[in-house]
């Protein structure tokens, strides 16, 4: 349950998994990617969970069919806004067979820098 849902109709709930390894004191968290509906509540959640990285492991599109809905801005001086919260594209890389992404998260005045 997120603490202050998001949205044009607000959804409280994200469907979100912890997962935790013995031996490691990092834990980690599965998503799906958002559909358009609840990214401003996927976003909240990201900032309340204080999360550093996101790995999405899904094309957008794979064989002609759309599996996932673009939650991030792409290009340079691209934002994306959900209410309070701006997303803001910094960088990018190719590394061979991923891309790794710098966005910038700005909240009530708070920058955060993440990866994905």
């Amino acid at each position: 349950m997120l603490d202050t849902p998001k949205g044009e109709v607000p959804l409280p709930y994200v469907n979100a998994s912890d997962i935790k390894f013995n031996g490691f004191k990092q834990t980690y968290l599965a998503v799906q990617a958002p559909k358009v509906k609840a990214m401003p509540s996927f976003w909240q959640m990201v900032l309340e969970r204080k999360v550093r990285i996101i790995v999405m492991i899904t094309g957008l599109v794979e064989n002609k069919r759309i599996k996932a809905d673009r939650y991030w801005p792409e290009e340079e001086d691209d934002l994306i806004v959900f209410e309070d919260i701006k997303i803001t594209f910094l960088d990018q890389s190719y590394n061979g067979s991923f891309f790794t992404r710098h966005l910038e998260l700005e909240v009530e005045g708070a920058f955060l820098i993440y990866k994905k």
